[in-house]
């Protein structure tokens, strides 16, 4: 064992032979690190190890983090460690005890077969513990409209690699493997225990539910050297969906993909998260000396903390097209279970990081939706507000700040032209199931406003540069319209602000802003 960290967490740490398949060509290849953290992660565990295993054109240091897991999730990773350190072994070099004290004649009688042996295999073969569920196909479910189900090409009806194909695997191609445990202290921690022991320059990621294609490391690190002189840090890629599907995570995963530059991921950032964080490569020096490790934070994901903080720290990252991280849809993966994933969490950190990156000319916010997502941007602006402005240190907002709530829609509705309410009279309602937060924020002034699209002008109020307006719909048109209708109106005042925009702090009266995707 070996001390795996400054925390004095004990990891087991093995290393295949450098001197297999790979051959001397091993040191002319991109050594990359892995991070893995895992937690109950069976029965997809062993698909997802043996990817790595697989991995072709490049050196890995696979770096697991098993983060107290109550499955048989720990006793793979250990059963996994210690036949790769068998297989990395000389096969004469074995001496007349082994690692279990073995006599060499019993360790003969082992090899060949013998019934122990066969029963030890068995029980650490995820098929035979948990049967067809551990073959990587999630359960069935209900006929659905908005449901597919969508198997990993060649993983549907096979059964998962046993540890001993994965160790072999692991010793052809000269890859390490490193388990760690960071003792259940969450997914943050196991993240940052792995990437505090990599020793690779470059670091990526792999869940413990996903996959990838064998050359997805040689691709992702062809690609960083490639736009090296277009400025990239870090590069990412396109995500094959697959699982149990829905219509509305099919069409998420479309509109991620369909951004390609580092400016389109930025300026996308307060729609949604624009990329799997875990698809793309990094330098490690980014990742621990310029954003400080991983933010386990109870108040919204990992993912999402980490793209608005790389944001902030001027971080160029882009994407390439092809489809090379695999991303397991299924019933207990914590996208659909973890509370700080709810779409709530989600807004309050796009407010939070929003305020952060405002101009300092900006006094007022204002926020075009209907019903219940309008009110609860309004609360969740407030309580953002509220938060910065007694946090020493922080990038607040403005001291004062003005929130104008316009309710509006495409279609004419009602007769007459804009109303105005305070926000008291609205009733402030919030998405059903909601936690409602009251913050208490002098510094917050609300006004409401019901507007039709023939009485734009007259009733949005001239603002110049010191508005700031978002569009939350969960429409992309919908929200093109409402930017059109304003534009076609003559401007109806203030500026939209674009999120690329408001990090340069530029004034150009053409910016706008993009918030929000529909809970899918």
């Amino acid at each position: 064992a070996e001390v795996a960290s400054e925390l004095g967490i004990a990891g087991i740490g093995s290393m295949a032979s450098e001197g297999a398949a790979s051959g001397d060509a091993a040191g002319s290849l991109p050594h990359i690190s892995v991070i893995m953290p895992c937690r109950n992660a069976m029965p997809f565990l062993p698909w997802a190890v043996d990817d790595l295993a697989s991995s072709v054109g490049c050196r890995l240091e696979v770096l697991i983090c098993d983060d107290g897991s109550t499955d048989a999730s720990g006793d793979f990773l250990r059963s996994l460690h210690d036949a790769i350190a068998a297989a990395a072994q000389p096969a004469g070099s074995r001496g007349a005890t082994g690692r279990d004290g073995a006599t060499q004649e019993q360790q003969q009688q082992q090899e060949a077969g013998s019934a122990e042996e066969k029963k030890s295999a068995a029980e650490s073969d995820p098929v035979a513990v948990f049967g067809n569920a551990a073959r990587g196909v999630a359960p069935p479910v209900a006929e659905r409209e908005f449901v597919r189900e969508e198997p990993w090409p060649g993983e549907a009806g096979e059964a998962s690699p046993t540890v001993a194909e994965i160790a072999r695997r692991f010793a052809a191609a000269g890859h390490i493997l490193r388990v760690l445990s960071s003792g259940g202290k969450g997914q943050g921690a196991a993240q940052n225990l792995c990437l505090e022991s990599a020793t690779a320059d470059l670091v990526s990621l792999l869940d413990a539910d996903d996959r990838q294609p064998a050359d997805r490391f040689a691709k992702l690190h062809a690609a960083l050297v490639a736009h090296r002189a277009d400025g990239w840090d870090a590069v990412c890629s396109a995500v094959h969906i697959f699982g149990t599907v829905s219509a509305g995570m099919a069409r998420y995963v479309d509109w991620q993909n369909s951004l390609l530059q580092p400016d389109e991921l930025l300026s996308n950032r307060f729609v949604e998260i624009p990329a799997l964080h875990q698809s793309g490569i990094y330098p490690r020096k980014l990742l621990q000396d310029t954003l400080k490790g991983y933010r386990d934070l109870p108040g919204w994901p990992i993912d999402i903390d980490t793209w608005m903080r790389a944001a902030e720290a001027g971080v160029k990252v882009g994407k390439i097209p092809d489809r090379l991280y695999g991303w397991r849809q299924h019933v207990l993966q914590s996208t659909r279970n973890h509370g700080r994933c709810s779409l709530e969490h989600l807004r309050h950190c796009k407010a939070h990081f929003l305020l952060r990156s405002l101009p300092s000319e900006v006094k007022e916010i204002e926020v075009w939706s209907v019903g219940n997502t309008l009110d609860s941007w309004g609360r969740t602006l407030s309580e953002a507000h509220a938060k910065a402005s007694s946090s020493d240190g922080a990038a607040a907002a403005a001291v004062e700040l003005a929130i104008r709530l316009v309710e509006w829609r495409p279609k004419k509705r009602r007769r007459g032209g804009a109303k105005r309410q305070n926000a008291a009279e609205v009733g402030g309602a919030g998405n059903e199931g909601e936690t409602k937060q009251e913050a208490k924020d002098e510094a917050v002034s609300f006004e409401r406003i019901v507007v039709e699209p023939g009485s734009l002008p007259e009733a949005v109020p001239q603002g110049g540069d010191a508005v700031a307006r978002l569009f939350v719909f969960g429409s992309a048109d919908m929200r093109e319209q409402a930017r059109k209708a304003i534009v076609c109106a003559g401007g109806g005042g203030g500026t939209g602000i674009r999120a690329d925009d408001i990090e340069r702090g530029a004034s150009a009266s053409s910016r706008w802003a993009r918030s929000d995707w529909p809970a899918a």
